[in-house]
């Protein structure tokens, strides 16, 4: 098995950020896919790519980088907290729901107080709350679908 160079990865991934940050998206994109390149199997880089992604208006392509995170480890709470922001905007109500459901579940596994990974410093009550208040919104146009 071929050693991953931590030091290049978290240099390409931190580069991708800058550049992201920085609203220059083309390079951070570039960034982001050496980062995976080098380390294909850390859920975070795609998360990271999808970011981009959805941020270049590429809502396709940024669900499809989430899934791979998901498929790669299930319990990624911000690839499920991501799909289900995507999918809430496509009006696919049931699946936002799902996801939403699947992070505030994975989210009583952490203490109230931690900072997630890659989630730029958001505490898990305050996600938490996020998520409950965004579940309310799902709940709300599901049942006014079905009214229709």
């Amino acid at each position: 098995m071929l050693e991953v160079d931590k030091g290049e990865v978290k240099a390409w991934a931190l580069l991708s950020r800058v550049y992201a940050n920085k609203r220059m998206l083309d390079r951070a994109s570039e960034c982001c896919e050496k980062a995976i390149g080098v380390d294909s199997l850390n859920p975070g880089y795609y998360y990271l790519a999808a970011t981009i992604l959805e941020e270049r208006g590429m809502v396709k392509e940024a669900m499809a980088a989430l899934k791979k995170a998901l498929y790669i480890d299930h319990d990624y709470v911000l690839a499920h907290f991501a799909m289900g922001n995507l999918t809430m905007r496509l009006k696919n109500y049931n699946e936002a729901q799902r996801h939403f459901s699947n992070a505030l579940k994975l989210l009583l596994l952490y203490n109230a107080e931690d900072i997630l990974p890659e989630s730029e410093g958001i505490p898990v009550s305050r996600l938490k709350e996020i998520i409950e208040t965004t579940i309310a919104y799902v709940k709300i146009q599901l049942d006014e679908s079905k009214t229709r």
